[in-house]
């Protein structure tokens, strides 16, 4: 019997293959540092739930890769950290020529995750 794809395998299933790259590096770090995350969708989104909680999504464009906090603070929280990347309210833009730095990527997931641990 086939393994069901996830929502994360069937969206990196039409990405560019550097794109597809880059995003499957932020997965291994996200399911790394929290490996109770679940994949999911979020608004049509690849994404992780923590739990049952909307934690972080993935998205490759034409231009760009972004990771989105699902969160409009931790960006604000990071701007410092984030200053050469382009952001947005809830979105990190960055391209695999220039992916973000893992260190980064753990400080946004423990950001994202203590608003989420806050809420509860």
């Amino acid at each position: 019997m086939a393994k069901k794809k996830s929502p994360i395998d069937k969206y990196l299933a039409d990405v560019p293959e550097a794109d597809r790259r880059a995003l499957e590096r932020i997965r291994r770090i996200v399911m790394k540092a929290y490996p109770t995350a679940k994949e999911s969708t979020y608004y049509g989104l690849p994404a992780f739930t923590l739990n049952g909680k909307a934690f972080i999504a993935l998205r490759s464009t034409r231009r760009h890769c972004s990771l989105h906090p699902l969160s409009g603070s931790v960006v604000d929280a990071l701007a410092d950290k984030l200053a050469d990347f382009e952001t947005s309210k809830g979105t990190i833009r960055f391209t695999p020529d220039r992916p973000l730095p893992e260190p980064l990527v753990r400080a946004v997931l423990k950001c994202r995750a203590g608003e989420l641990s806050s809420a509860l």
